[in-house]
Parts: C-alpha cells; structure tokens; sequence
C-alpha cells in the first residue's frame, strides 16, 4: 500500500501542477510519458520479467475501462492515423460489443470475451494512446492468462500480475484521475466501446468536456456492483 499512495501523491502533485497551466489532453501525454518510465524502471529493478510479449493478446477481450480524456485522445489519434475503412471497422466492433454487452451485468461482462475494436491483425493499432487500464496490465505467467481467456466465466483463476509494477502503476495512475477530478473535469469511468461510439457522432463532447460538463450523455458509466 505504501508503493501505491506514494506513487499516487507524487503523480498528484505534478499532475495538479500542470492541469493548472494546460489542458487535460496535453497533461494527459506527460503522463503516460512518466507512467512508461515507471514501468522500464520497475523491470529493470526486478528480478521477475514479464510473460508480456508481442502476438500475445489474451487480455486484448477483456472488459476495458477507461476515463474520458483517456478516449478522447484515442478518438483525436484514430481521426489523425486511420483511413475510413478502418474506423468504420473500429466502430462496427465496438457496436457489437455494446450489444452483446446491454443485457450483462458488470460481473457477466466481465465474464464475457469481448475483441478490443483496436486489435488488428493481432496487434494494438492505437498502442501508443492506449488508456492505462491496458498499459497497467502486465502479466508474469502467460499460462494463467491463456487460462482465463479459454475459461472466462470461471472468475477463481487467479491474476498473474507483476505485483510491485501493479502497485506502482496503478497507484500512478490513481494520482492522475484525482487531479483530474480536482481541477473540475468529468472523472467518471466509461464503457469504451459505447464512449468511442459517442464521441464519433457527437464531436462536440470534447469541447463540452473541457468546460468540466459530464462527457458523455448515452456511453455506459461503470458502477461497480456493492
């Protein structure tokens, strides 16, 4: 606990420090830069390597969370990067998660393989903005992974995290999503399959978003079940 708050105030302060001088989008690019510099550090005071390798891509159908800033730097990259064909492809899957998922509960969805609408050709094609609910995750046992994919409603398999990179990351990324929060802007969690749908029909939303108004009206808010 103490890797996580000491992580979460440092990221706090700096980021606090900065989201009074810029926008969220732009404080939101330093951050992954020093949450990428946590992780090369912590790997290289490890004695444990991760399983973590190009062409795995187990965790790539799981459930993905992410905050609103999170997605709408990925929608500014997929604008920029992708050619139509390939953002109608994007959203045809992400159309299709939604569906699937409508009538899940949060522990059924999580329970459910669902294809990132980014995985192409068995790779990340936005890698570079990913939210940190998929740059934190880093696994040391990829049987355990494979395990969970092949078996996705058993919830007892256990996670094969790099404990002190989970700690260290995620404590990070806790100090970013308050400072977020306390300089007046949406912190709410989102379903990124029905944001991303969101934010491509409605471009306003991120102007909206940056006068600290709610992000998005119809995506999926994660509540977490009591």
């Amino acid at each position: 606990m103490e890797e996580i708050e000491m992580k979460a105030k440092k990221e706090f302060d700096i980021s606090s420090s900065e989201l009074s001088k810029s926008s969220p989008m732009k404080s939101l690019d330093n951050f992954y830069q020093r949450l990428d510099e946590i992780i090369a550090k912590t790997l290289n005071e490890s004695q444990n390597g991760i399983a973590c390798g190009k062409g795995c891509i187990y965790c790539c159908y799981y459930k993905v969370e992410a905050k609103p800033v999170e997605i709408f730097k990925i929608v500014q990259f997929v604008k920029k990067r992708f050619k139509p064909e390939q953002i109608q492809a994007a959203l045809k899957q992400a159309n299709k998660n939604v569906i699937e998922a409508k009538p899940l509960t949060y522990k059924e969805h999580l329970a459910t393989n669902q294809q990132c609408p980014f995985l192409v050709d068995g790779e990340c094609s936005i890698y570079k903005v990913r939210p940190s609910k998929c740059r934190n995750f880093h696994a040391i046992n990829v049987e355990l992974c494979k395990e969970s994919y092949e078996k996705p409603t058993d919830l007892s398999i256990p996670n094969s995290y790099h404990e002190l990179l989970h700690m260290r990351t995620n404590g990070a990324t806790l100090g970013f999503e308050k400072a977020v929060e306390v300089n007046g802007f949406d912190s709410t969690t989102y379903d990124l399959n029905s944001a991303l749908i969101e934010a491509f029909r409605n471009p306003s939303l991120l102007k909206r978003y940056g006068k600290g108004k709610r992000a998005f009206i119809k995506a999926k808010k994660v509540e977490l079940p009591e």
